[in-house]
């Protein structure tokens, strides 16, 4: 604002390039916004024209204590608008003006800058940026989707929720008050708060950015294929998936209704259950979906481990009305394990063809022979001395409790059950020297993940059988670290279900296609009017 005020004094003392530096700011995205109603860059280019026409014959109009891109915005809306109706009737704009001013007013002041900044850090992070990218930078569903790697779809029902829950919560808070049961000018508080969100969203989407880095497997079973991305599979969302199998589906499969989902058919196998892991290293809830629910994991999991939980703000704990129940399950594993004798510190590792060097930890000749009994060899099958990056070989790292740690070196891209499988068989061949010997070295770089997957393809698909039910959320989080010392892992699943929200039996009258209307006087045989609707000519964007 300071910015534009500046700008705009200069104008008004006859500066055209300040005019110029200031309308420039802004053309491309209020071209983009002209042609959300005139549905034509060149007529938009018209009105951009009108409209600084109208500026420049106006200059006093605008009063600089209130946001220039405000006043722009309404008086391009105005003219489209005016476009759109094909009439010489003009809108009044000091409404509009005063509206703007108004609503200016009450977004910037500090108070309520806050009161806001703190509600939108409570949405759940998809809910921010469905916001930011379709209210703020104005992308459509469709290219919303593709940023957010979800399907058109589920934007939709994103954007819908994330309006509904930001509405209730601005109430909650006081931020705004109610009229006549309707909230003013909510989704242009949302536009306003440009700036005010676009930070909080930044950071979300660069989250997503770096989940880019790290493929989530959902099943232990699936294929790694070949590429060079990271993977990394826990057994945390299997566990989720058992329970909504055994509770939800009284043990059956899940089978989507004319979708046959690999995913799904892998999952099915319950390749992980719960007898496969101690009873103090895992949680799992089930129970329906309530707001109170989210505080009862939240405290089992403080209680249970000394966590606090990564993924419950991106789940939709609202209550659903209506006379079926929905649900939540929710499951995490959680392991801490540490060596009998801390690794030595190493120099660098380069890692392929990499450029710098990376951290690691392990042993060589000049470390303590105590650290060699932290370490049993499983194979080692040398392929060649010049290329060390090329032997196949496997370790096992002891912990202080029971807790293994295998690694091997391999270039397989087959599944994660294959490939243990595979180092077990090896592992049983091998006849060479199990002990790690006194020349022996080992170079383990460390180690850091953190990345969060939603499984959309598992999500708004009419499961067989159910009547209507379906999966709206299905995430999983993984944060693993390794180094000299040990390691920590800790795996948040949460699946959560709903039934189709209106009844089997609805009959739907869309009239989303031909269509005609009479009107007639009561008792007369006749109509006096008559109107056939075959395309969108008459009716009124939305």
């Amino acid at each position: 604002m300071e910015e534009d005020k500046i700008l705009y004094e200069e104008f008004l003392k006859g500066n055209e390039e300040a005019f110029n530096k200031l309308v420039g700011k802004y053309k491309s995205n209020l071209l983009y916004f002209i042609t959300r109603y005139v549905k034509s860059l060149d007529v938009a280019e018209d009105v951009f024209q009108d409209v600084i026409l109208y500026i420049l014959e106006n200059k006093e109009k605008y009063d600089s204590n209130y946001s220039f891109k405000t006043y722009l915005y309404t008086i391009a809306k105005s003219r489209a608008i005016n476009y759109t109706k094909k009439s010489n009737k003009t809108v009044e704009l000091d409404n509009d003006i005063k509206e703007g001013k108004i609503l200016e007013e009450i977004v910037c002041s500090n108070e309520r800058k806050e009161k806001i900044k703190n509600v939108l850090y409570k949405l759940p992070k998809d809910y921010q940026l469905v916001i930011y990218l379709t209210k703020i930078e104005g992308l459509s569903y469709k290219e919303t989707a593709k940023v957010m790697d979800k399907t058109e779809t589920q934007i939709k029902t994103l954007a819908h929720n994330s309006k509904k829950k930001l509405r209730k919560m601005l109430v909650e808070e006081k931020v705004i008050e109610m009229k006549n049961n309707k909230i003013l000018k909510i989704l242009s508080i949302i536009l306003v708060l440009g700036i005010a969100i676009s930070g909080i969203v930044y950071a979300s989407y660069k989250i997503y950015e770096n989940i880019k880095n790290t493929s989530v497997m959902p099943a232990f079973t699936g294929k790694l294929g070949d590429t060079d991305t990271n993977n990394v599979w826990v057994g945390s969302f299997q566990l989720a998936w058992n329970e909504f199998l055994d509770t939800r589906l009284n043990g059956k499969d899940l089978k989507f209704e004319d979708y046959d989902s690999q995913l799904a058919n892998e999952l099915n196998k319950r390749s992980f259950t719960k007898d496969m892991i101690s009873n103090d290293s895992y949680y799992i809830k089930v129970a329906e979906t309530t707001p109170e629910l989210k505080n009862e994991i939240e405290q089992d999991l403080k209680n249970k481990f000394n966590y606090n939980s990564s993924i419950l703000d991106n789940l939709d704990f609202t209550k659903v009305d209506g006379n079926r129940k929905c649900y939540t399950l929710y499951a995490m594993l959680c392991k801490n394990f540490e060596f009998p004798k801390p690794f030595d510190r190493l120099a660098g590792i380069k890692f392929k063809d990499s450029e710098g060097f990376y951290k690691c930890f392990g042993i060589e000749n000049s470390s303590s022979e105590d650290l060699n009994s932290n370490v049993e060899v499983l194979y080692y099958n040398k392929i060649s001395d010049e290329n060390l990056r090329s032997n196949d070989f496997a370790v096992k790292l002891k912990t202080t409790g029971d807790d293994e740690v295998i690694i091997c070196r391999t270039d397989s891209n087959d599944s994660f059950d294959n490939i243990y499988q595979e180092i077990n068989r090896k592992a049983k061949d091998y006849t060479g020297k199990k002990e790690f010997q006194e020349d022996d070295e080992l170079k383990i770089p460390y180690i850091n993940l953190d990345t969060v997957i939603n499984y959309d393809e598992l999500c708004g698909k009419f499961i067989e059988e159910t009547n209507g039910l379906y999966l709206r959320n299905a995430i999983q989080n993984v944060k693993f670290s390794l180094n000299e010392k040990g390691g920590n892992l800790t795996s948040e699943a949460g699946i959560q279900d709903m039934y189709l929200s209106v009844g089997m039996e609805t009959r739907y009258f869309y009239l989303d296609n031909n269509f005609i209307i009479f009107l007639k006087e009561k008792d007369k045989d006749k109509p006096y009017f008559a109107l056939r609707i075959t395309n969108t000519d008459l009716l009124e964007p939305f």
